[in-house]
């Protein structure tokens, strides 16, 4: 509304401006006067017509006419609108302490006492962090990097204050940096602490309504700065994996046929003798995909009794069709089934496996519909503000977790278990369909395509959802499956 307010202003001027500029030049020759008076009245008439002309210009293009030039290295109020960003391909992270302090009237006279950052941080309000951080964030700092060839390996740098009583600076990289480029920064923003910015101290009034100053410098030596990127990490690494760490037991094939109790992926299945085999809506016997005796399951909240079974159709369709069956584990059993799966294979399993568990530990997935929650509040917890104010430092730093974790994580997680996490090919069903409470993957079966033994679709992830309490309950029946693949 405002621009269309200013062009209509803008416009209204540069008619007036030409009105003006007419009625002077007819003037000029109707009137009866001696030159040197109509020159003088002229003259008024054109400052007249220069005034609402500028004005016009001004409104109605949004354009300058007059210029400053800013030579003053301690105003960092430079428009980078018009700059393009090129993409970080990292993120390295400095450290630095601010303080604040207060003038108090002693019997000696004023004197100047220091606050920690961790005190200062408690008396400033949300809006006071936001400001001071935009004080920095909203320049383009990186300009004043006077080394030519550090400048070309930078992005961006922002700055955000900590609630440990530090400022953490983000610094978006564009290609690795050396050691002496490490020391460059650091240099860099220690001269810009101290010398232009960081002589601009803020003024605020702590809870008690007492004058304070925030300052990034102090006079007593104990001012420092470091590099910690390699540091925060190694944290972060570790507490993604306490935090997410769970029991499972990892599947291993055994090409041995198994028996009708063992634990298998294909085969005659358990089925009591009063029960029937199930069926698909076609009236065709189901596959047998999954079999675990629970009595060799040790994990919080499972059963350690009965016989879990996962069956599903012959046909390969969407959607899925698959039946639960959940029988205790000292029934007397039929001995005479088809073995379904050596009649009808399907695309990714062709044969029956014997399987061998062996409890291990699984981490959340980045596929996992709650894994960039968990991120964020691990951030939050290291860096100290919410990882959603610093795109810069969080979204290079996940790309960097992304990239690392299949090295140091993932690489000994078990692409098929029982318990664990779920992973998906494309994306997490549960965060859109209905399903958000079966939090826990009761059966995954990856593709063991460099082994050519069980291939999920184009190279896709088989994966059995339940519910914890389900679980307790023994609610098997409620068990969701489906597949994706790419």
């Amino acid at each position: 509304m405002m621009k269309i307010i200013k062009k209509l202003l803008g416009i209204i001027f540069l008619v007036m401006s030409i009105f003006i500029a007419i009625v002077g030049i007819y003037g000029f020759f109707d009137m009866d006067l001696e030159v040197s008076s109509k020159i003088a009245i002229e003259l008024i008439i054109f400052i007249v017509f220069l005034v609402p002309f500028l004005l016009g210009i001004k409104l109605l293009f949004n354009y300058s006419i007059f210029k400053k030039k800013n030579d003053n290295k301690t105003d960092l109020k430079v428009d980078n609108s018009k700059k393009k960003k090129e993409k970080s391909i990292d993120t390295y992270i400095i450290e630095s302490p601010f303080y604040g302090y207060k003038v108090l009237e002693t019997e000696n006279g004023e004197e100047w006492k220091y606050f920690t950052g961790k005190e200062v941080y408690n008396w400033l309000s949300n809006d006071d962090i936001d400001g001071i951080n935009w004080s920095w964030n909203s320049n383009n700092i990186v300009e004043y990097i006077s080394n030519v060839s550090l400048k070309k390996k930078i992005s961006d740098i922002q700055l955000y204050l900590n609630k440990n009583g530090t400022c953490r600076f983000f610094v978006g990289v564009l290609e690795e940096l050396s050691e002496a480029d490490k020391n460059l920064i650091i240099n860099f923003i220690k001269g810009q602490l101290s010398d232009g910015w960081g002589e601009g101290n803020f003024d605020y009034e702590d809870e008690k309504g007492e004058q304070f100053e925030l300052s990034f410098w102090k006079n007593d030596g104990s001012w420092y700065i470091k590099y910690i990127e390699d540091e925060l990490f190694e944290k972060f690494i570790n507490m993604f994996k306490c935090q997410t760490e769970k029991e499972c037991y990892k599947i291993d094939l055994i090409d041995e046929t198994p028996g009708i109790l063992d634990n298998k992926i294909g085969g005659s299945p358990y089925i009591p003798i009063e029960e029937e085999y199930p069926l698909d809506v076609k009236g065709n016997p189901m596959i047998l995909l999954l079999q675990v005796n629970l009595k060799d399951i040790k994990l919080d909240g499972y059963p350690n009794d009965g016989i879990m079974e996962i069956f599903i159709s012959q046909e390969y369709n969407y959607p899925y069709e698959y039946k639960i069956k959940y029988f205790k584990d000292n029934l007397k059993y039929k001995t005479d089934l088809p073995n379904v799966l050596k009649e009808n294979t399907i695309p990714y399993i062709e044969k029956e496996y014997k399987i061998k568990l062996d409890r291990t530990i699984d981490y959340m997935r980045i596929s996992d519909f709650r894994y960039w929650d968990v991120l964020k509040e691990i951030a939050n917890n290291i860096y100290g503000i919410n990882p959603d104010e610093y795109d810069l430092g969080f979204n290079n730093y996940k790309h960097k977790y992304s990239k690392d974790f299949d090295k140091i994580i993932y690489s000994k997680c078990p692409k098929i278990s029982i318990g664990g996490y779920a992973d998906f090919t494309q994306e997490d069903p549960r965060s859109y369909e209905d399903i958000a409470d079966k939090t826990e993957c009761i059966f995954k079966l990856d593709s063991l395509y460099d082994q050519k033994r069980i291939i999920i679709g184009d190279v896709g992830i088989l994966f059995a959802l339940i519910s914890m309490e389900d679980i307790k309950d023994k609610k098997f029946e409620n068990i969701y499956v489906d597949y994706d693949c790419m």
